[in-house]
């Protein structure tokens, strides 16, 4: 039995006390406790009511000139939050208003994989007369899933969806093909989107229409702060560090491709070693290691990729000699023309190139001594420098290095804090990030 939830995550009400008029917004109908909140007091002599009748007008239909009209002789600062009121209330209810301009219900709510069968959902919905609404969300273990919202009625595409969009947001008409294509897409787990299924009239032929969804995306990334697949900007960048935005996104790919290939050859067990390019370009030192000690270096790696892409500077300072290592390896040439030639491939190109420029850009060889302090591990890659990693050695003890000998990894250095146990973003569950 289907429950008859107000499809409109807001309305709004007014109330008259004391000589006074205020508007109200109640949000959040479809749960058992709606949020109330006061949006401007009227001013004597002005029929609450009509602005009341008005505003939920406006935010059911779309259409704001009847709103417009009620509130034209208001004062300007409580037109102005009125108009707020009605634009984050209209941001997802403007979407749900069938052919006769009236509100839809909702019948269900669902979660699935992208694209899963949403094909078969959306062909149910055109057979049966009802309205999908679809977002992508992020779950609790980070997987990005498609929420989908059965409502009564049917949404006709019309003149409104021709007109112009908001700040930010592209919205492109497309056929159910396409838009399962669209949801392989990088950007689907990226970037917050809504579609909904309309019949679209035909432009010779306004008698006939096709069924179609509209896919807009909103201009705002999804969750960044979890959503490992997301760059997170800073602009806070200290004036005389190498570590610019640019570069920092670079080092967050090569340290990701390092953790994707740690992850996906060492699933293959006796053949790590043969097909590890990690392991091929880490110091001969490490290579009698198991795969244990590999799967520490694995999730190091994750731990400096979440902390690079955050721009989490205090946790990109490695901790142990294995994270030296890792800064080291991440920031040389080979890996770092792998992250830029990466870029197009999660669809990367246009963040990047949207960053600040700096003439620090492109300085990789300076980023582990900024880091660190100094470059030494970077000798446990010479052959002259064989034997230096053990604290014995006369080179070591000269340079106060400590002990870089792979049972030394990772253990962390001394005043540095422990790492937590912590579910580490990364590669989990997808074998890449983007």
């Amino acid at each position: 039995m289907s429950s008859r939830i107000l499809s409109h995550p807001a309305r709004f009400a007014g109330l008259h006390s004391e000589g006074r008029s205020r508007v109200f917004v109640i949000s959040e109908l479809s749960t058992t406790s709606p949020r109330v909140e006061q949006v401007a007091t009227i001013p004597p002599g002005v029929e609450v009511n009509a602005i009341v009748d008005a505003l939920n007008s406006a935010a059911w239909s779309g259409s704001i000139s009847a709103f417009e009209t009620a509130v034209s002789e208001l004062p300007e600062p409580v037109v102005i939050s009125l108009r707020a009121a009605l634009e984050n209330a209209r941001r997802e209810g403007d979407v749900l208003t069938g052919f006769d301009g009236v509100a839809l219900s909702q019948l269900s709510e669902g979660w699935m994989s992208m694209p899963g069968d949403v094909e078969d959902h959306i062909e149910a919905a055109f057979t049966m007369g009802t309205e999908l609404l679809m977002e992508n969300t992020l779950d609790e273990d980070e997987t990005v899933r498609l929420r989908v919202r059965i409502f009564s009625g049917e949404t006709a595409y019309g003149e409104r969806w021709r007109g112009p969009v908001g700040d930010g947001i592209t919205r492109e008409v497309v056929d159910v093909s396409v838009f399962v294509e669209r949801l392989r897409e990088p950007r689907a787990s990226r970037e917050e989107f809504r579609a909904f299924t309309a019949w679209v009239p035909d432009d010779d032929d306004p008698s006939l229409a096709t069924g179609e969804i509209v896919l807009e995306y909103l201009g705002t990334a999804l969750d960044p702060e979890n959503n490992f697949r997301v760059f997170i900007a800073d602009d806070r960048l200290e004036p005389d560090s190498v570590l610019t935005e640019r570069n920092r996104m670079l080092l967050w790919r090569a340290l990701n491709e390092i953790a994707v290939d740690l992850d996906g050859t060492l699933a293959d067990g006796d053949d790590f070693e043969e097909n590890s390019g990690v392991y091929e370009d880490m110091p001969e030192i490490t290579h009698g290691q198991s795969h244990e000690w590999w799967r520490q270096l694995e999730e190091s790696a994750q731990a400096l990729t979440e902390a690079a892409r955050k721009g989490d500077h205090s946790r990109l300072v490695p901790r142990t000699p294995g994270e030296e290592a890792l800064i080291a390896l991440a920031t040389s040439p080979g890996w770092i023309e792998m992250a830029q030639d990466m870029m197009d491939d999660f669809d990367l190109r246009a963040t990047y190139e949207g960053l600040p420029e700096s003439d620090a850009d492109g300085a990789f060889p300076s980023i582990l001594g900024e880091l660190t302090g100094d470059t030494d591990v970077e000798m446990l890659w010479g052959a002259q420098f064989a034997g230096i990693e053990d604290p014995g050695d006369e080179r070591n003890q000269y340079l106060g290095m400590g002990d870089y000998r792979p049972d030394a990894w990772h253990t962390v250095f001394p005043g540095r804090e422990p790492e937590q146990k912590a579910d580490t973003p990364g590669t989990r569950g997808t074998g890449t990030a983007s």
